[in-house]
């Protein structure tokens, strides 16, 4: 699976309906600083989501004003939903500040049960792929210099993330 904002809007969606408009507000205001989705944008993801029956949409006419579209998930788009919460990030940076910390904030506020295990996965995935990146380090020609910064800085930066993982699982997040 490839890092996409469907997700965040599946998740939003996952409880109740919600108007384009109010969805991208709502991601906008709560995950602003993970994902950068212009109006545009999440409208192109709806129609793509529509297109694929993960969502479905009913038109309320307004008075005066244009159609609106509340959109609902679909069971289709439930299950496309929990196979992503439930599915580890790929162990490198991007993908865990963006994906996971997403993945853990929906997680943690409409499916509490799965906390634990999402953690558990997800520092499972990551010190698999340090445990790889090492044994490639200890491979690597010392002369090969560019190469051996690269991978010392990806396992110093995965090694950070593993202790992080190690903190959440036994600390609560932040319930401001």
């Amino acid at each position: 699976m490839s890092i996409s904002p469907e997700y965040v809007l599946l998740g939003y969606l996952y409880n109740q309906p919600m108007h384009g408009y109010e969805l991208h507000q709502t991601v906008q205001r709560e995950f602003g600083q993970v994902w950068h989705i212009s109006q545009s944008q999440a409208y192109n993801i709806i129609n793509r989501l529509l297109n694929r029956a993960l969502l479905r949409a009913e038109v309320q006419q307004g008075e005066g004003s244009p159609d609106k579209h509340l959109l609902f998930i679909t069971e289709a788009g439930r299950s496309h939903f929990m196979a992503w919460l439930t599915t580890p990030t790929p162990a490198a940076i991007q993908p865990i500040r963006i994906e996971f910390i997403t993945r853990l904030v929906f997680a943690r506020s409409a499916f509490p049960h799965l906390e634990g295990d999402i953690i558990r996965q997800q520092a499972d995935q990551v010190n698999e792929r340090l445990a790889q990146l090492n044994i490639q380090l200890a491979s690597m020609p010392a002369e090969s210099t560019a190469n051996r910064l690269a991978l010392e800085l990806r396992i110093r930066s995965l090694t950070s993330i593993s202790a992080w993982l190690e903190e959440l699982a036994v600390t609560p997040i932040n319930k401001e």
